[in-house]
């Protein structure tokens, strides 16, 4: 009986550091991937965010700007996203639930903590990157951007 216990625990250990790591690799090609656009995007509207300059915007209303375009992004991402993985999560547990000849011993619930913590992560994330492509951008001159845009 201890031997089928141990083998148990082996087989879950492993089933855990296999998680782990797949869910690691996940996250960080989905960083890099939100890396990536973001710092695309901001150079690609670069020449746009020295015409504001030029016309009188000051670095914080730009700034501002940003964040506000972010806050949204992240918003619809959020509602489109939170909603459609609680009824896939859901859908997982309902299956398993039918399939299995046991009782479950917890029962499926909302995880709001989860949903905030993620949402809080992603807004700040994505200032985070916002806020070093704003300083890449901020290097080259505005005369000097708006001049290479028209060339």
């Amino acid at each position: 009986h201890d031997s089928s216990y141990q083998y148990s625990n082996n087989v879950l250990l492993i089933v855990r550091v296999f998680l782990i790591g797949f869910l690691s690799v996940i996250i960080l090609i989905g960083v890099t991937n939100v890396f990536n656009t973001v710092t695309a995007g901001m150079q690609l509207r670069e020449p746009e965010f020295a015409m504001l300059q030029a016309v009188g915007m000051t670095k914080k209303e730009l700034w501002r700007m940003v964040w506000t375009e972010n806050f949204f992004h992240v918003g619809k991402a959020l509602l489109i996203g939170l909603p459609l993985g609680c009824m896939i999560s859901y859908g997982i547990y309902r299956y398993f639930w039918e399939i299995s000849d046991w009782e479950f011993e917890f029962a499926w619930r909302l995880p709001l903590w989860e949903m905030l913590i993620s949402g809080v992560a992603i807004l700040g994330l994505l200032q985070l990157l916002s806020k070093y492509s704003m300083k890449r951008i901020g290097k080259s001159g505005i005369v000097e951007t708006i001049r290479n845009e028209n060339i």
